[in-house]
Order: structure tokens, then sequence, then C-alpha cells
């Protein structure tokens, strides 16, 4: 079964007031949800050395077959998330990319290293 990497697990209490943080459970549609980011971890800016290792350690067996979710937070987390999935998987991955007029996750596959069509 794929997995779907959301990079920042959503929190509320990190939500500004009245704001609701993001709705990740459409992307359990696309296979098992794995945060690399916990919310109960300090953000990835605040520690950028430990979310490069947790990063790491999440995405170890990451394949091209996995899903790569960016629900807000920490841009930083998308960076080093995307980077180290590149890595691992010679650029081939699929983000989803929300949709908001379909109110559902939209996958958009990426080859990074593919250049003019080689």
């Amino acid at each position: 079964m794929p997995r779907v990497f959301i990079v920042n697990e959503p929190d509320e209490s990190r939500a500004p007031e009245g704001r609701a943080t993001y709705d990740t459970n459409p992307a359990r549609a696309f296979g098992q949800v794995v945060f690399i980011n916990p919310a109960d971890q300090p953000v990835p800016v605040r520690d950028p050395e430990r979310a490069v290792e947790r990063a790491h350690d999440v995405l170890s067996d990451a394949t091209s077959d996995d899903y790569l979710v960016w629900a807000g937070g920490d841009p930083l987390g998308l960076i080093l998330a995307a980077s180290i999935l590149a890595d691992k998987t010679d650029g081939q991955f699929t983000y989803l990319k929300w949709d908001r007029a379909a109110r559902a996750y939209a996958p958009a596959t990426l080859d990074l290293f593919q250049i003019n069509g080689e």
C-alpha cells in the first residue's frame, strides 16, 4: 500500500485564532498517512538539524509509489522532505495538491531530474 507522507501534522493549538487547520483526511484515499513532523515536535525552523534527521528517518524506505503532501505549517519541512524524497526516488514522486474547487487532493507526478524529455 502506498504511503502518503504529510510534511507537518496539523495542530489546532498553532492555528491563528478563528482559523482551522487543514483537514488531511481526504489524503487517506491515496494510502497510509505518515506525518513527517508530528504536531508534538518542534517545528522544523526551530530545530533544522533535528528536522533533517527526522525527515531522513521517516523517508528512509520511501519509493516513487508514495505521495507527498504539504498541509500548511513551516515550509522548511516541505523543502527538506521534497529534497530527501527526490534523492531517494531519483527525482520521481507524486505530490498531492489540494484542489479547492473539487475539495480533494489531485496528484501531480514529478520527474525532477528529467531534462528536455531525456
